[in-house]
């Protein structure tokens, strides 16, 4: 019983989370009939894997292959955010409910990336410290900004690593051989990181402790 518990007050939030953005995609689909926003519900799932890889990762299995997967993954998770950019009136449904439909996406990729990475931070604060975990975090929000530079303006995707290597590093390497010529790149980079850094320091000031990492750590 303690342990249906544990799992239950480890999942309720993702599952409300993403079952209210999957209902309200589905009633638009049942009510139009119509599939323009079913590519919400795959980028959904992909933000979803860095999570479940977190999982593992607090309960301190930190194969640098594992910590490597999931930080090829993470950008997936907020790069939902940028999904808003689809908004436009469309015929058959008023733009408030599709700008709803939209926010919940966001809100619940966004929200599986704070958690994931609050599991990945109380791994490394256990091994390395206060400061190396923020600092590490920090990374890992410009890394991830990036990421989702690459993949919402030049549409890269995460495992085009494995499919195309040679052409995906030339993109990723550009901008610190021309900087002067890639200045969108960097502009996005530091304010997109900057924001997520800021909101995601506001997540763990106010957010309850994570109950698997709080139980991880008993």
């Amino acid at each position: 019983m303690n342990t249906l518990y544990r799992y239950w007050q480890t999942f309720r939030l993702p599952i409300l989370c993403c079952g209210f953005a999957l209902g309200l995609l589905a009633i638009r689909l049942a009510y139009t009939g119509q599939w323009t926003f079913i590519f919400l519900a795959w980028n959904l799932f992909l933000a979803g894997i860095p999570w479940l890889i977190s999982q593992g990762i607090h309960r301190r299995r930190q194969h640098p292959l594992v910590l490597g997967l999931w930080l090829l993954f993470f950008p997936n998770a907020p790069y939902i955010l940028t999904d808003l950019f689809h908004l436009r009136a469309r015929s058959g449904v008023p733009i408030w409910y599709d700008l709803t439909l939209l926010i919940a996406f966001a809100w619940a990729g966004l929200f599986l990336g704070l958690q994931s990475l609050r599991q990945v931070q109380e791994a490394v604060f256990d091994r390395w410290g206060q400061i190396w975990s923020w600092l590490i975090t920090a990374g890992v929000w410009l890394l991830t900004a990036y990421g989702v530079y690459l993949g919402r303006f030049l549409r890269w995707n995460s495992w085009d690593l494995l499919t195309r290597p040679g052409q995906l590093l030339s993109d990723v390497i550009a901008p610190l051989l021309a900087p002067q010529q890639h200045v969108h790149a960097i502009g996005f980079t530091l304010c997109f990181g900057a924001l997520l850094l800021l909101g995601y320091y506001a997540y763990r000031g106010h957010a309850p402790a994570a109950p698997a990492v709080r139980s991880a750590s008993t």
